[in-house]
């Protein structure tokens, strides 16, 4: 844990396994979701997703515990803005859904959810969105805005873009970007950690030109809107290939040119 945010497990001290070994692996959020979606009518908060591991010293998995273990996700405000904070809820991938874990607190003042489970696996934090009331796009308030860009974050990481570009095109203050029609982007230079149907759309044309191994690992994530490291490297890994320098992962002028002269291109 740092800055005060992170994970920490509480093991119970009669636990009938003592040489167990305990992994913690932080994995990342939009490669997750991408693969996951969200629990259905939450959202995800922060970046709060772990991958938990237990085995004993012969590296056998323990499958399952006499006695649950104890899960404790400390989170900021920054976090929580948009969201329902009592809301909060550590969810369990169990292969083919998210479920709520059991025995949930949350600490409003600590800023801390605490939570059990018997079984390890990945875990996410997810909550409840407040409700946005209707206002005019002229609002530019900060709490309204935040879960506006929570709901066009979770609306392109289950696959709905189009959904997403609608919902951005009522509040063009917030996401100037976009013109008030979902189906006309502005030509923006793209690099790590932008969100938006231009990014889903350079990420479409990356999966399509298969220029190599690292453009299959995005085809697998898919055209998610988050512009993250497997994006940046497909996109340096095209650069590369045809001959594009720097081949640095940033969508700029060199890039749209390039691809422009080749055919390809959404602009």
């Amino acid at each position: 844990m740092s800055s005060g945010r992170g994970i920490t497990l509480t093991v119970p001290a009669s636990f009938s396994t003592s040489s167990a070994h305990f992994q913690i692996k932080k994995i990342d959020d939009s490669a997750a979701l991408a693969s996951t979606s969200v629990p259905i009518g939450r959202a995800s908060v922060g970046t709060y997703t772990y991958e938990l591991h237990a085995v004993t010293d012969t590296f056998e998995v323990i499958e399952q515990f006499e006695e649950p273990i104890t899960l404790t996700l400390a989170y900021g405000a920054d976090d929580v803005e948009g969201i329902v904070e009592t809301s909060l809820r550590i969810y369990r991938w169990n292969e083919s859904a998210w479920t709520a874990l059991s025995d949930c607190s949350v600490n409003t003042n600590a800023k801390t959810v605490t939570c059990s489970t018997d079984h390890f696996s990945t875990f996410g934090l997810f909550g409840e969105e407040e409700d946005v009331p209707e206002a005019s796009t002229s609002s530019s308030s900060k709490r309204t805005g935040t879960s506006v860009t929570a709901r066009v974050r979770n609306l392109v990481s289950i696959g709905k873009p189009e959904a997403a570009e609608q919902l951005k095109s009522q509040w063009p203050t917030l996401f100037p970007d976009v013109t008030s029609t979902s189906t006309t982007l502005s030509i923006r230079d793209l690099e790590l950690r932008m969100e938006g149907e231009d990014v889903r759309m350079l990420q479409t044309l990356l999966i399509e030109q298969a220029k190599g191994l690292e453009a299959q690992e995005l085809g697998r994530v898919g055209a998610t809107g988050y512009f993250g490291p497997y994006t940046q490297k497909a996109l340096s890994e095209y650069q590369r290939l045809s001959g594009i320098l720097p081949a640095a992962g940033y969508f700029g002028p060199i890039t749209r040119t390039q691809m422009t002269s080749v055919g390809i291109g959404w602009w």
